[in-house]
């Protein structure tokens, strides 16, 4: 997981009226699962976490230590978690082709974990399937929401007196016809005029005539730079504002 993203999960998921899902495919190593390491990190008693444990179809009878170390969780000895831990199974590439109605996918789902070892051990039913994790965590979402709304109205009230405390420190409205608001709106109509002279939005004809008056001083002050002539004064003699090689001569000689 690039740092950024991993960043940003840990950004929204360390607050407290948050519930943390952590989706681990199940034929992989939990400890190896960055997920897992972050929710830890932010809530290391495993008040606000709920773990789903993916693709149980792909986990082999015969890899004995892995479905163990699944079936303990699960059964909360090896990761205690409050809201406890789910298996779902979603449907493989071929069985999304025979166009299932979702009835006939949630119990092909609960067939699969009733029949299959080591889930079909467990006592606790309400911990397989997708219908059961869908529901079970609604309801925490619904009480989750139910108890932070008194936070949420009291703040929002706050900031509601807040700003109503701003509106009254505002200066009265003006009428639309008193003599200030009159002087004001000329003034404003003067600044926006004047700003689209300057800026060209209104009359190009500004901008236009200052262009050409900076272009007229550029061949002034060009025509004021003395003229240099490397040449000696018996050549040019006369020639106005000449600067000869006599008089550098001269000066250097000194």
């Amino acid at each position: 997981m690039v740092p950024f993203v991993k960043d940003l999960v840990a950004l929204h998921i360390k607050k407290k009226n948050t519930l943390i899902v952590v989706t681990i495919p199940m034929p992989d190593e939990i400890d190896n699962q960055v997920a897992f390491r972050i929710a830890s990190q932010v809530d290391p008693k495993g008040l606000r976490t709920i773990g789903v444990g993916t693709k149980p179809d792909m986990v082999g009878a015969g890899s004995l230590s892995l479905l163990k170390t699944w079936k303990s969780i699960l059964e909360g000895d090896k990761w205690t978690l409050k809201h406890g831990d789910y298996r779902v199974k979603m449907p493989d590439d071929r069985e999304r082709q025979k166009s299932h109605t979702k009835p006939e996918w949630e119990k092909i789902e609960a067939d699969f974990f009733d029949k299959t070892d080591p889930w079909k051990t467990i006592g606790d039913r309400t911990r397989f399937g997708m219908r059961n994790f869908v529901e079970n965590t609604s309801k925490l979402l619904v009480a989750l929401i139910e108890r932070n709304l008194p936070i949420i109205k009291r703040t929002v009230d706050d900031l509601l007196e807040s700003e109503k405390k701003k509106l009254k420190q505002l200066p009265p409205r003006l009428e639309l016809d008193s003599p200030l608001s009159t002087i004001l709106q000329r003034v404003l109509a003067f600044c926006r005029t004047l700003q689209g002279s300057v800026l060209g939005t209104l009359d190009k004809g500004y901008i236009h005539r200052n262009q050409k008056r900076y272009d007229d001083f550029k061949v002034e002050v060009q025509r004021t730079a003395p003229t240099l002539e490397a040449s000696w004064r018996s050549r040019r003699e006369g020639a106005k504002d000449a600067i000869y090689l006599d008089d550098i001569s001269a000066t250097i000689g000194r």
